[in-house]
């Protein structure tokens, strides 16, 4: 096994002296002739043999071209899978996230789509698309503040690589955040499944159009929880769902009139 790995991989014929091999070492990962020396260091061929000829020069041109190319595209891919693992972590997602969010980012070069935009705000809609993915529910907010780019810009780069990608994602429904909120709230199972058969009512008499599903999610649970004798403040519940104490006041009581639901607390 040791020795597999050391033996040293075939690559192509050496422009310098056109007789020998560039070989790269698995176990330092440098590029070397076997026959006149040269080797490559930071992308540039440097030769240990004569002046080479007018052919033999352009021949090294094109390989240092190559070299610097692949250079660049690796350290522009190195630099998005460390973006990509620093939204992972820092928005708790599941590995499943970041490998789909990979490939998609990889898919969005290969198409060229990354000309004129940022590594931040292709990782970032690629995060983004990759929660909608597999089903892990997150807001654009939320990617967005833990980004380096405004929402307005995720929410851009989101919508053309959905486009040119032909993601096909569907619009994030208010049910699929029940779980995530409940569980920060320390909500029982069955407070939670009473928030969502509040949730499908509604969606049958086709109230949450136009509405934000973190918001009307989170005024489900509040109206859930305390039905349920969980007692949660407005505050707590609001704090939860990332969004203010006015906006989740307006879609609890209106789901609430919807549903001919009386409220005893406010």
């Amino acid at each position: 096994m040791a020795a597999g790995r050391e033996k040293a991989e075939r690559t192509e014929s050496c422009p310098y002296c056109g007789k020998g091999l560039l070989l790269r070492s698995p176990a330092t990962g440098t590029i070397s002739c076997n026959v006149c020396g040269a080797y490559f260091d930071k992308g540039i061929l440097y030769r240990n043999s004569p002046e080479p000829s007018g052919t033999e020069l352009y021949r090294l041109r094109k390989w240092q071209q190559r070299i610097r190319v692949e250079n660049a595209a690796e350290r522009n891919l190195a630099f998005a899978l460390s973006e990509l693992d620093r939204l992972t972590v820092a928005n708790n997602l599941p590995r499943t996230v970041k490998e789909t969010g990979a490939k998609i980012y990889r898919k969005a070069v290969s198409r060229n789509l990354v000309r004129g935009r940022s590594v931040e705000s292709i990782g970032a809609a690629a995060i983004y698309s990759a929660c909608r993915i597999c089903g892990v529910p997150r807001t654009i907010d939320e990617i967005a503040d833990t980004s380096r780019i405004s929402k307005k810009e995720l929410g851009k780069t989101y919508r053309y690589l959905s486009k040119n990608l032909k993601l096909n994602l569907m619009p994030a429904k208010p049910q699929d955040y029940v779980q995530r909120y409940g569980t920060k709230l320390k909500l029982s199972e069955k407070t939670k499944l009473a928030a969502i058969k509040l949730l499908d009512e509604a969606s049958e008499k086709e109230l949450l159009s136009g509405l934000g599903p973190s918001g009307i999610s989170a005024a489900a649970i509040y109206i859930a929880a305390n039905l349920n004798g969980e007692h949660k403040s407005q505050s707590q519940v609001s704090q939860v769902a990332d969004i203010s104490e006015v906006t989740l006041r307006c879609r609890y009581k209106k789901l609430a009139d919807a549903l001919g639901i009386t409220l005893t607390f406010q």
